[in-house]
Parts: structure tokens; sequence; C-alpha cells
């Protein structure tokens, strides 16, 4: 599967759309939702009110699209478009470790393959982890461990989960660094051990981020992840 394929075959599983010959989807919001945006491979999709479909469509179609999606201030723009307040819709963090209820969820998605993927320099020692092993998480499904160890301490890791069915082949990222250890260079070198066992095996490595994590974009960019697209969802 190649990165535009899976971007697509995403956005229709997301949206029940097909894209094939369509750039632009419009449909009736559901499930509590204000509004959904859903950009994905080049292809843009909208549920909304259909009192909120002119405003939202002539404020998605004044802006380059694959970029205003990157930004997590285009909640506070799209509720402007449809007259309502940002203020009564606090927009969800990266770092929610409260598990506070938000209205706004933002998440962008990359992608990344053999092709694109950059190698950075094994200058901290990685410690594999496999199930059974102490140290091993409980993570049923997912793939094993790539650590990084300070003082005795798991101070980063990363690992990935293999997709199944119609998107076999391709592989869900995740990273973790200990607060005590961010902006050491922990992360980026536990997720290039991660990517590297991917896309030696010619799959695909997804990483999904909230569009506020900076430090989480920066590790995916570096290591050569291509952006494919985001998502913005409003609840009621």
């Amino acid at each position: 599967m190649t990165i535009q394929e899976y971007a697509l075959n995403s956005l229709k599983l997301r949206t029940g759309i097909d894209f094939i010959l369509i750039d632009e989807a419009v449909s009736q919001s559901d499930n509590g939702d204000l509004c959904r945006i859903i950009y994905s491979g080049g292809k843009l999709a909208v549920f909304c009110r259909d009192e909120h479909r002119k405003p939202l469509l002539g404020l998605l179609r004044s802006v380059n699209v694959k970029e205003a999606i990157k930004s997590p201030e285009l909640y506070v723009e799209v509720l402007n478009a449809i007259g309502l307040d940002p203020a009564e819709y606090p927009f969800e963090p990266a770092y929610n470790a409260g598990g506070k209820v938000y209205k706004c969820c933002h998440t962008v998605e990359y992608v990344c393959d053999a092709k694109n993927f950059r190698l950075i320099p094994d200058y901290r020692k990685i410690t594999v982890i496999y199930p059974g092993e102490p140290d091993y998480l409980p993570i049923d499904g997912f793939s094993e461990i790539y650590a990084v160890y300070e003082g005795g301490k798991m101070a980063s890791n990363s690992y990935y989960r293999p997709n199944i069915g119609e998107f076999s082949g391709t592989n869900a990222m995740n990273v973790w660094t200990h607060k005590s250890f961010h902006r050491r260079g922990y992360g980026i070198t536990a997720a290039a051990a991660a990517t590297r066992s991917i896309v030696n095996k010619n799959e695909l490595a997804l990483w999904v981020s909230y569009a506020d994590n900076a430090a989480s974009r920066r590790i995916a960019e570096a290591l050569g992840y291509e952006f494919i697209g985001g998502e913005l969802r409003i609840k009621e």
C-alpha cells in the first residue's frame, strides 16, 4: 500500500464516502458533532449543520486547507465563521492528564515509508524489550518496545501496533517520554528505532498527533514522516 492509497482508504473508512471522483463532500452532522472537518491525501470532507454549511465552506475555500488543517487555531476560525464564541468550546490540549472533557479535538496525521525515512545518528543505546520480558508494558497486540534508559530508568520508549484487514501493512506508532527527560532527544531516538523496524519490512508507519503537540510533530518531520492530513471535530 502506498502513502496516497492509505490516505484515501483511511478517509473513506472514516466518512463512508467514495472519493474517487470528487474532491469535496458535505453531509449533515450527526453523532453530536457541531462540525467535523477531515482532510486526507488531498481530499476534503465536511460534516456540519445545514445552516453552517455556507459560511464554513466559504472559510475553507478561502484558505489552503492542507496548511490550515495543521494549525491548532483553526477551530477559532471555524467557530467565528459560523457565528459561535470559541470561549464556549474549549480546545483539548495535547496533554490532557486530568481526563477533562473538551468540545474541540484536533489531530494531524503523518505517514512514513522506506523511501522517506531519515535515520538519525545512533548516539544513544536502544534496548529492545520483547513480550514477556521485564519492563514490557501490558500492551497486547503491539510490537516489541524500543526503549532508552538513563540512570537505570526508562526515559523513553516507542512501539507500534500492526493493523489488519484492508490496512494490513500499516502500523500505528506510539512514542512516550517521561516528563523528567523531555527535550533531551530521547523520544526521537526511540521513535527512529521503531520506525526503522517498520520500514525495513517495507510497511508504512502511521503517526497521529494533537495539532498543538509541537514536540511530537517535530519528531515525525525530522524522521521523514510525510504530512497527509488532519481532522478537526467540534462537539455540541
